[in-house]
């Protein structure tokens, strides 16, 4: 398999969506794409200094920059093992999540999440300090969550993490399933089903439907968490809103 084609694709996935395990095993390179796979774990090892627990506060503090920016960083060592096989790699997957789940608080509710400032363009007047909960961060890190454990079981390693995969899969449903129990998944009546904006946010930008970027990362981790669990309501809304995204189109 081309290593430029994997990585651009796997690049790509990550603009808008959560990544899907890569065939199990390590890719085998090609001599002229040994260099790109070179470069690719030079830059791992250059991010190490983004992911420190000061580092990752700061992602929390504006949550949304955690789907931005922080999970792709920590994404980058779980791509890495996929088409290395180097295990070390997932033990620096699993240092990098770990940093960012400390950072997890709770709500009234007992709902885990990063509370922090939605972005500036989002922010309320009248409350412009308060921390809000995000949508999409939820989503995103519960998919990356889910795919920790896929590619563990894939590679024949599920034994080995599973002290990993048992924290992070109650962790990964707490943060979807929340936004039910709030009422920020809505089943539409003409079919298909969307994930709606938090109530707290600027008042044009509130109970607003998620765009379809946001949407797209919604079903591939909705897909990862079924794959991963089994439970088939998971695999119900990915379906839902891949219905209403075809129907929009």
């Amino acid at each position: 398999m081309n290593v430029l084609l994997v990585l651009l694709l796997v690049a790509l996935a990550g603009c808008v969506s959560q990544a899907q395990p890569i065939t199990p095993g390590p890719v085998a390179i090609e001599p002229a794409d040994q260099p790109i796979l070179d470069a690719f774990l030079r830059h791992i090892d250059t991010t190490k200094s983004n992911c420190t627990p000061e580092r990752m506060a700061q992602y929390a503090a504006q949550p949304e920059d955690i789907t931005w920016q922080a999970a792709r960083i920590i994404e980058m060592p779980l791509i890495a093992f996929q088409l290395t096989g180097e295990q070390a790699y997932l033990d620096e997957f699993v240092a990098r999540t770990d940093t960012l789940l400390a950072l997890l608080t709770e709500d009234a509710d007992g709902h885990p999440g990063w509370y922090g400032l939605p972005l500036e363009l989002f922010r309320n007047p009248e409350h412009p300090d308060e921390p809000v909960d995000v949508i999409i961060t939820s989503l995103t890190m519960a998919g990356l969550l889910a795919d920790f454990a896929l590619v563990v079981r894939e590679a024949g390693l599920e034994a080995e993490y599973a002290a990993q995969i048992e924290r992070y899969l109650p962790i990964a449903r707490a943060l979807v399933d929340k936004w039910d129990a709030r009422g920020n998944y809505r089943v539409l009546p003409g079919g298909g089903a969307v994930y709606i904006t938090h109530e707290r946010l600027a008042p044009l930008k509130a109970h607003l439907t998620q765009p379809h970027n946001k949407h797209s990362i919604a079903v591939f981790a909705l897909a990862s968490l079924y794959e991963a669990t089994g439970d088939e309501r998971y695999i119900e809304r990915r379906w839902r809103g891949s219905e209403r995204a075809s129907s929009a189109a």
